[in-house]
């Protein structure tokens, strides 16, 4: 069963088995509509990028950079407000993360959430305290003496005049 006047598009695509009944000359028509089609999806695609998918709860980890530069600071005042305790930031090691939450809830002037409810805890890795010291003795603070002048030392005789 041919199909004789223009095809429909829709029952095309929604029949594919219908395209054995169409007549030759109606082709070109369908497969210059198909292209326009083709080209307009293409565009659309490349022109609207998908948005990054992000955590809805902000649990999503930033290093300092990233958060440096989506707040506009530098990266030297973000650590200071991490060291200050003032952002909460998750440590392991050297690693600093900070949370997409914590940083929100610092700039509206919230305090980050952490596990405990009372204090901010100052490492999450259980060497932070102890860093640099690989035995766990401490090293005495250093103390400032004031300066002694040194009285010259005189070599010892050898019990004689010195002459031989």
């Amino acid at each position: 069963m041919a199909i004789d006047g223009p095809p429909d598009l829709a029952h095309l695509v929604a029949n594919a088995g219908r395209v054995a009944d169409l007549r030759v000359e109606h082709i070109p028509a369908v497969l210059g509509v198909l292209e326009q089609l083709r080209a307009a999806l293409w565009a659309r695609m490349l022109r609207t990028p998908e948005p990054p998918v992000r955590a809805a709860d902000g649990d999503d980890l930033l290093t300092v950079p990233e958060a440096a530069a989506e707040l506009k600071f530098t990266t030297a005042y973000v650590y200071e407000a991490v060291r200050r305790h003032e952002l909460g930031a998750v440590r392991k090691g050297k690693y600093v993360r900070i949370r997409r939450g914590d940083l929100q809830a610092w700039l509206e002037g919230r305090r980050p959430r952490t596990l405990d409810q009372g204090t901010t805890a100052p490492d999450s890795s259980p060497h932070g305290p102890s860093r640099g010291r690989a035995s766990g003795r401490r090293t005495p603070a250093a103390s400032v003496h004031p300066l002694r002048q040194r009285t010259p030392v005189k070599p010892p005789s050898s019990g004689g005049d010195g002459a031989r």
